[in-house]
C-alpha cells in the first residue's frame, strides 16, 4: 500500500496474552483491523483507534476513512488554474501546524473540493490520528435516525451523536447544504456544531457548492475570522475529467 503515496502511522498492538496473539493472522491488531495509535509523546492513545496498516484491505480502509480512493492524495491533485490557493490552504491545515483551524472550501460541482478533503483525511491519518470524511446530508440522516432506536440501535442518543461531532478533534464535512439539506432542523444543528468548534478552535474543514451569498451568516462569519479561519473559492471548472496525469 505504500506505493499509493500514503504514509502510515506508528501503531501499537492491542493488549493481549501471547497465546491469543499466536492464534491470529495479524499479531498487530489480533485480526480486528484497527489498533490504538501513539500520541505525539510516544504514549499509546487508548481513547481512539486507527486502521491497522498491516492487514486492513484497501476497500476497508477507504470505508473507515470515508474516502473514495487511497489515490486521493495531495500529490495526485491536478493543479489546474484556479485551485492553487485552495490547494495550498488544504495542504497547510493538514499539517496540523496552522494557527487557524477553520477552512471552508466553496466551488461548483466537480471542482476538486472532495479530492482535497480526502487528501486532508489521508494526510492527518498518516500522522497517526483517527479521522473520517463525512457528508453533510448523510450526517443529517444519521442524526435523525437516532430518533428511531430500532432503525439505528448503535447510536445511543441524539446528544451522543451531536456531542461527538461537536467535540471531535478533526471534522471533515463534505457537501454542506447539498441535496436540499439546509432544512430548519439541519441549520439549527449546523449552528450548534459551528458554535462549539469555533469556540474551542477545533480543526474543521467543510466543502460546499452553495453560493456564498446563500450560506448562513453563522457559518461565513466564523470561517471569515482573520485569526481562526479561511474561506476559499475553488475557481476551477469541472475537475473530474482532469484527474490523474
Amino acid at each position: 500500500m505504500q506505493q499509493l503515496g500514503v504514509k502510515f502511522p506508528t501503531q501499537s498492538r492491542h493488549p493481549s496474552d501471547p497465546e491469543a496473539i499466536e492464534d491470529t493472522k495479524c499479531q498487530h491488531c489480533r485480526d480486528m483491523e484497527y489498533v490504538h495509535p501513539r500520541k505525539e509523546d510516544g504514549k499509546i492513545d487508548y481513547s481512539t483507534v486507527v486502521p491497522c496498516r498491516h492487514c486492513v484491505s484497501q476497500e476497508r480502509l477507504c470505508s473507515l476513512l470515508g474516502v473514495s480512493s487511497l489515490e486521493s492524495t495531495f500529490d495526485n491533485f491536478k493543479l489546474v488554474k484556479g485551485v492553487i490557493d485552495t490547494y495550498t490552504a488544504a495542504r497547510s491545515i493538514a499539517t496540523l501546524q496552522t494557527e487557524w483551524k477553520l477552512l471552508l472550501i466553496c466551488g461548483t460541482w466537480g471542482s476538486g473540493k472532495t479530492h482535497l478533503l480526502e487528501a486532508i483525511a489521508l494526510e492527518i491519518w498518516s500522522r497517526g490520528y483517527s479521522i473520517q470524511v463525512q457528508t453533510f446530508p448523510d450526517f443529517m440522516s444519521r442524526l435523525k435516525g437516532t430518533f428511531d432506536k430500532s432503525h439505528n440501535p448503535e447510536d445511543t442518543t441524539f446528544n451522543d451523536v451531536m456531542g461527538k461531532i461537536c467535540t471531535m478533534p478533526y471534522l471533515l464535512l463534505d457537501d454542506v447544504g447539498s441535496a436540499d439539506s439546509f432544512t430548519t432542523f439541519a441549520l439549527s444543528q449546523l449552528e450548534r456544531i459551528m458554535l462549539t468548534r469555533y469556540r474551542e478552535n477545533l480543526l474543521t474543514v467543510m466543502t460546499t457548492n452553495v453560493d456564498y451569498e446563500i450560506l448562513p451568516k453563522f457559518v461565513t462569519s466564523r470561517f471569515n475570522d482573520a485569526v481562526k479561519g479561511r474561506i476559499l473559492l475553488n475557481k476551477a471548472p469541472d475537475y473530474r475529467p482532469k484527474k490523474g496525469g
